[in-house]
């Protein structure tokens, strides 16, 4: 069925207005996702501090696991088959470069080559590799 909303636009003109819509969605969501971070964070180092009592953290957690739940299904929702493609190929490398740069570096650090494996930093990368492939694919560089 067409879209009765867009039926007098040109095809360049829903492009234009549904990349809008979905930066404008982004933005909002990684808006929220900073204000909720901060947040928790806060209420974590109060909470370790002794200011909150302790147990304000376990529905925290349970609040923000739902959100996470509820953009990510409405995020894949909204996107089009090219856009989960793009996703795909991101977290595909991402886990790849988290796999391979975790087992590497236990191994090296059983064998006495290395410190054990820093998770942030193993995090840190393959979250790079991520955002990389993915900006690679979303600007269309392959």
């Amino acid at each position: 069925m067409t879209d009765m909303n867009s039926a007098g636009l040109s095809g360049e003109e829903r492009l234009k207005n549904r990349r809008r819509a979905y930066w404008k969605y982004i933005g909002w969501a990684m808006g929220i996702a900073f204000v909720a971070g901060v947040g928790g964070g806060v209420l974590a180092i109060l909470a370790v501090k002794g200011v909150v009592p302790a147990w304000i953290l376990y529905p925290l957690t349970a609040v923000t696991l739902i959100a996470f739940a509820w953009f990510s299904y409405d995020y894949f929702r909204r996107i089009d088959e090219l856009d989960l493609l793009d996703n795909l190929w991101a977290t595909t490398v991402g886990f790849y470069v988290y796999f391979a740069l975790e087992i590497f570096w236990l191994l090296f650090n059983r064998a006495g080559l290395t410190p054990p494996p820093d998770d942030i930093a193993v995090l840190g990368i393959s979250m790079l590799a991520l955002v990389l492939t993915y900006g690679w694919r979303k600007l269309r560089w392959n």
